[in-house]
């Protein structure tokens, strides 16, 4: 080998070396870009599911809320029947019922004291 070959193969190698070295830097330059964008798209999704998870929250308490209302405005409307039922009754019916009533509480108290 002459020292021109030498030479040139030297110069070769290192063109290669800074070649490969400034595909390198770009190749992580590229690789650093990337990992931002999927940072940021996988960090856009979480809010997105947290938004979704924070609007069914919501919907599920206004349905309890709802729920809560109706059982409420039951619970009022069949006490007011029943209040209008008793209201229905004579005051001389209920002297008549709790007379039997006591009637039959003192028969049963004598015939269980025997």
């Amino acid at each position: 080998m002459t020292d021109d070959t030498l030479q040139g193969g030297l110069s070769l190698l290192v063109d290669t070396e800074r070649q490969l070295d400034s595909d390198l830097a770009a190749a992580r330059v590229l690789a650093t870009r990337l990992v931002e964008a999927a940072q940021a798209e996988a960090a856009s999704r979480k809010r997105g599911l947290e938004a979704e998870v924070a609007a069914s929250v919501l919907a599920l308490k206004a349905e309890v809320d709802d729920e809560r209302c109706r059982r409420l405005e039951q619970v009022v409307t069949d006490a007011r029947r029943e209040v209008d039922a008793y209201d229905g009754v004579s005051d001389e019916r209920v002297r008549k019922i709790a007379r039997v009533l006591v009637a039959r509480l003192v028969a049963d108290d004598g015939n269980a004291a025997r």
